[in-house]
């Protein structure tokens, strides 16, 4: 067992190809109310060393409480706050989903609050210790997370320990940053390895190099669906009714709305974007059309750098070992240029 809460026991049930998290509650009657599976991810873990020390910080509306780790220098000035984003899926503040542990955000939290930096990275809505903050999965909406992220961005610029916010999503959580900056306007944005496609051109352009061609034919006729609004019942199709089943439709519809670099055409805020040449998932294409989007960022483009923002080529296999290896550092040449650039936001007015 886990842990006892509010009535629920959690464990930790172990299976041949993945951990999943067992809630199981007894009504009045003391007959078994609730039994169900979720995925599991390992608590996340605190780090502390010298130069910083994490405690634990929770944001708080009347509907929900997410969870998240709070980095703080302990040289005890805290002028920089750093908001880390995680990306899609059931992704935890340290980068990491089930079988795919490798600690890439930890990382850079430890590495920014190494050189000063205050930093903040939480677990989304029902994900890792904001578990029971989750909504069905036929509710979930792309807005509930950039809601949540605008809370606790405000929440965050009333504390008066903090000068400025800088937003820093990776992935998915890099459209996040970037709509809750076009509204509230922090000190910066930092995007990191992010996406310029709409949803349903990513997912199409994923699809397509691993489909074979009738079964692509189908989910392009999906894709199409769900960009006009519309659900498509009953796919008989294995493969793909994993990635469309009814119940996630309506969340890829809400995520489809969004265009990218329609929003960071938006962005008044310095901006800075690093991609990683060897990231299966984006790539340079996505960074350069969301610098052309918007003209006055940085573009940092780095040669051996991949999803996860570890060192590796652009071998599939060797590239995936890597989304699994929590020891591995994350390349060298990522944190110099997002220092450089939080130290040039520090020296604005």
């Amino acid at each position: 067992m886990l842990s006892i809460k509010d009535s629920m026991a959690y464990f930790k049930a172990s299976f041949s190809k993945a951990p999943l998290l067992l809630t199981i509650s007894l009504d009045v009657n003391q007959k078994i109310g609730i039994f169900t599976f979720t995925p599991y991810s390992e608590p996340a873990r605190k780090s502390s060393n010298a130069h910083f020390e994490e405690v634990d910080i929770s944001f708080t509306r009347p509907d929900l409480t997410l969870k998240g780790t709070l980095a703080l220098p302990k040289s005890g000035i805290h002028e920089t706050l750093i908001i880390i984003v995680a990306g899609s899926g059931p992704t935890d503040r340290n980068g990491n989903q089930n079988l795919a542990a490798n600690n890439s955000l930890q990382m850079v939290s430890a590495g920014l609050a190494e050189k000063g930096f205050a930093t903040v990275r939480y677990d989304k809505r029902g994900v890792g210790e904001s578990q029971k903050a989750g909504i069905s999965e036929k509710d979930l909406r792309f807005d509930d997370y950039a809601k949540d992220l605008a809370s606790i961005t405000r929440d965050l610029m009333g504390d008066k320990r903090f000068k400025r916010i800088v937003l820093l999503g990776h992935s998915e959580g890099a459209l996040l940053a970037m709509i809750v900056a076009r509204e509230l306007k922090p000190a910066g944005l930092i995007i990191l390895n992010g996406q310029a496609e709409p949803a349903d051109v990513l997912l199409r352009r994923q699809l397509r190099k691993n489909l074979p061609d009738s079964t692509f034919q189908t989910a392009n006729t999906i894709l199409a669906g769900l960009k006009a609004g519309k659900i498509t019942d009953n796919i008989s199709n294995t493969t793909l009714s994993g990635v469309f089943r009814p119940n996630v439709q309506p969340y890829l519809i809400s995520w489809i709305a969004y265009d990218p670099t329609q929003i960071i055409k938006q962005v008044s805020v310095p901006t800075l974007i690093v991609q990683g040449l060897t990231d299966l998932q984006t790539g340079e294409d996505q960074a350069k059309k969301l610098a052309e989007a918007l003209p006055s960022c940085k573009l940092v483009l780095i040669d051996d750098m991949n999803h996860v923002l570890k060192k590796s080529s652009i071998n599939t296999i060797e590239n995936l070992q890597t989304y699994n290896n929590p020891d591995l550092r994350l390349n060298e040449k990522l944190l110099p240029p997002i220092i450089s650039f939080i130290d040039r936001i520090k020296q604005q007015p």
